[in-house]
């Protein structure tokens, strides 16, 4: 993982707000006090990937949706469906975030671990959208397009961190942890 175009060090020794995790949540929270044009503070983000190519955004479930039960979560992911829509006008990169949790001199209880995400079409889907759904096994899935579904899980053996630029993938996941689980919910 190269991140050579990004600043290693921070440009000065005090923030008034410091972003641990750069990813879905980091970036949208420092990007929206940095453009409040209330907010005279200073933003620090510190992540592994601060280009966003291997963080976590592209290997989670992420997603916005309005069937939550709290009034306020409803507001959030309408805010957040209707952001999205606008993101080219309004989103101007800052060249100069940080890049590597380091910098901010404390080891972080943060660390890679192995997930696995597929997606898959089904003849007959479930009459309504299913919200995302966790087994205790951590095998998770929900509706991801009118007959798709998005299915993942963590590794078949011990749970470890992993190293933040292994991409290696157990071939076999899908079909002996995640279809013994899933088949008894989606037909």
């Amino acid at each position: 993982m190269s991140t050579s175009s990004y600043p290693t060090t921070p440009r000065q020794s005090h923030y008034n707000v410091v972003l641990i995790g750069g990813a879905t949540s980091g970036a949208s929270i420092a990007w929206h006090l940095s453009n409040n044009p209330d907010f005279n503070e200073s933003v620090l983000v510190i992540g592994r990937d601060p280009s966003l190519e291997y963080s976590a955004i592209k290997a989670s479930n992420n997603c916005m949706q309005q069937q939550f039960a709290a009034k306020v979560n409803k507001e959030i992911a309408q805010y957040a469906a209707e952001f999205v829509k606008r993101f080219d006008a309004s989103f101007v990169p800052d060249p100069c975030v940080p890049g590597v949790a380091v910098m901010a001199g404390t080891k972080l209880s943060v660390e890679a671990r192995r997930r696995y995400t597929y997606i898959f079409p089904v003849n007959e889907p479930l009459p309504q959208d299913l919200p995302l759904t966790i087994d205790p096994s951590g095998v998770h899935f929900r509706s991801y397009a009118a007959n798709d579904y998005l299915v993942g899980c963590p590794p078949i053996g011990p749970d470890v961190a992993v190293d933040v630029d292994d991409f290696s993938f157990a071939e076999d996941a899908c079909e002996k942890k995640i279809l013994p689980i899933i088949t008894l919910q989606i037909p």
